[in-house]
């Protein structure tokens, strides 16, 4: 998970300076599945997390899993 969010800040800080690295043209992700979400941002989270293996549901993406703990005690 590390490794994720050391990529994502990674994008963050070098993803708009627009002479980044770019990918190929054509690449394909043997596998890929598009799960639709609800918001977009959340929803790219999602398929790109759960392409990596990760077991997570958009509300935990966005936070909205944590207020449904807190709602229960």
């Amino acid at each position: 998970m590390k490794d994720v969010i050391l990529l994502l800040g990674a994008g963050c800080l070098f993803g708009c300076t627009g002479s980044g690295w770019s990918p190929p043209e054509g690449v394909m992700l043997e596998g890929f599945q598009v799960h639709e979400g609800y918001h977009c941002e959340s929803s790219a989270m999602l398929n790109l997390l759960q392409y990596q293996g990760y077991a997570v549901t958009e509300d935990q993406i966005i936070g909205a899993g944590a207020l449904r703990m807190i709602k229960r005690r």
